[in-house]
């Protein structure tokens, strides 16, 4: 385990920081990844978020860490190193984001036979830290699960990869049977969250590059 992390996240001063901004930080980092589409059947165009939204929750995390923990004790992985998000204390860290009981993606993967490769060869190989949303709700939300924690599980529960086949599988995904075994392990460390929208307006980047743009024009 890693106790740097954990005393972390232990802290009420800390866990008092991270319940306030978490669900804000959440939402702008939704704002930043919505796009523009149009409906083929309607004809119109909608707001959608897009899949980068997992990567700036991600950066919201991480920028929490830095924060508490400061730069000595947070690295990030070097240039095409994807294998984790961080390393935190001298532990590896990998950080997962859902919306409630979404699956968690172990590996993405891009065709079939990656899919097998991943089926074949995954093995846990750092800590976990894992952010589930809860809109309008007030659960446990944030989860600290150790390697040993992750490990061990896995050597009890073989079968606990899954995937959809096909040009388009998403990734290999984690069950959810498993992760409620880890997210409910002893060694967790929890950390309930309210999920309330707050009501300040979030200008999109779109907005904000038009606006700069427009006051260069006067």
């Amino acid at each position: 385990m890693n106790s740097v992390l954990a005393d972390l996240l232990t802290n009420p001063a800390a866990i008092d920081t991270l319940r306030t901004g978490l669900p804000h930080a959440f939402e702008m980092a939704a704002v930043e990844a919505s796009r523009v589409i149009l409906n083929k059947r309607t004809g119109l165009a909608q707001s959608t978020t897009g899949q980068e939204v997992g990567v700036l929750r991600e950066r919201v995390i991480l920028g929490f860490l830095f924060s508490q923990l400061g730069e000595a004790n947070v690295q990030l992985p070097a240039p095409g190193a994807s294998m984790v998000d961080a390393t935190v204390a001298g532990h590896p860290l990998e950080i997962k984001t859902v919306t409630e009981r979404g699956l968690v993606t172990a590996k993405w993967t891009s065709d079939n036979e990656s899919v097998d490769q991943v089926l074949e060869e995954f093995v846990f190989i750092s800590d976990m830290l894992l952010v589930r949303i809860w809109w309008d709700s007030f659960q446990d939300s944030v989860f600290y699960i150790p390697f040993e924690v992750l490990n061990e599980t896995a050597a009890s529960f073989p079968d606990f990869l899954q995937s959809q086949r096909g040009t388009n599988n998403r990734g290999v995904k984690i069950r959810d049977a498993f992760m409620r075994k880890i997210e409910g392990h002893e060694s967790t460390v929890r950390v309930p969250v309210f999920w309330q929208r707050s009501e300040e307006a979030i200008q999109s980047p779109i907005v904000r590059y038009i606006n700069y743009w427009t006051e260069l024009r006067f």
